[in-house]
């Protein structure tokens, strides 16, 4: 199988580190972080506007993925950090997005949100590429609240297309959720984490998202998101929190980490 170029760049970055990949293959490494899609923080107590991506410039149609070298982007006063590779013609981190084709399978369409565009109507929404290869610096994004700040916060997640369909029908890196019988206690989960300004993790417990849950004993229970979610880290902000880590997690695993294509897509709360 050949190897996609976004998992060769970080299987040399393996190499680095001294950890060991296989000549032939490396696994997808990619999973949900769901190109986040839409709008960031609700609440009344906001230091600053919330992230809605629609601030980025981008033409119909199209992405935006680091290639520019910029180590990132701002949207509404929050930075997103991003890292991307002129050899391996590859990123990780953050990139943003409009593409609305959420039809077509495969790596080649990974800055597409299965929800079809934006929430509530909105254009451009956030794509988090975030693997077990990752640095955490390109896993912290700002809170973009004052600590503490009270009220309902959170923003809305949902799957990129790419995700989405390797879950749903499996392909050649990774598995179809629930396995042959349908009965495999699968999941994709998005972990967010807060941090204090020295990035150390709060008392808070992490918030835990589930993009696709197969665990339930009733499969008619099963499901993969397929539109927006509201993820509420209330219990981050009001910890404290400073910023957040995010990671994503599956059950789909091989001897080099995450099968399950590790993209999300989040969106600002409203």
């Amino acid at each position: 199988m050949k190897m996609r170029a976004i998992d060769r760049a970080a299987a040399a970055r393996g190499k680095r580190q001294g950890i060991k990949a296989p000549t032939a293959l490396f696994v997808r490494i990619a999973a949900a972080v769901a190109a986040v899609c839409g709008s960031w923080f609700a609440g009344a107590t906001r230091a600053h506007a919330a992230p809605t991506f629609d601030d980025l410039p981008l033409a119909p149609g199209s992405y935006w993925n680091g290639s520019d070298l910029s180590g990132g982007f701002t949207s509404g006063g929050v930075f997103f950090p991003n890292s991307y590779n002129p050899l391996w013609m590859s990123w990780e981190g953050w990139s943003y997005s409009n593409i609305t084709d959420n039809t077509t399978p495969g790596w080649g369409n990974q800055y597409s949100a299965i929800a079809g565009g934006g929430v509530g109507g909105s254009a451009n929404y956030a794509v988090a590429y975030l693997s077990e290869w990752s640095d955490d610096a390109l896993r912290r994004v700002g809170v973009g609240l004052a600590a503490g700040a009270p009220g309902t916060h959170g923003f809305y997640v949902t799957n990129t297309t790419y995700a989405y369909y390797s879950m749903l029908n499996g392909d050649s890196f990774a598995k179809k959720f629930g396995g042959p019988s349908g009965t495999d206690p699968d999941y994709f989960r998005l972990v967010i984490t807060g941090l204090d300004a020295a990035n150390n993790p709060i008392a808070a417990p992490p918030v835990t998202f589930y993009l696709a849950d197969f665990r339930s004993a009733d499969p008619a229970q099963d499901y993969i998101v397929n539109d927006w979610r509201f993820v509420d880290v209330s219990s981050l902000v009001s910890g404290g929190a400073a910023r957040f880590s995010f990671s994503l997690e599956s059950s789909d695993v091989g001897p080099w980490g995450m099968n399950t294509p590790a993209f999300s897509r989040p969106r600002s709360g409203r």
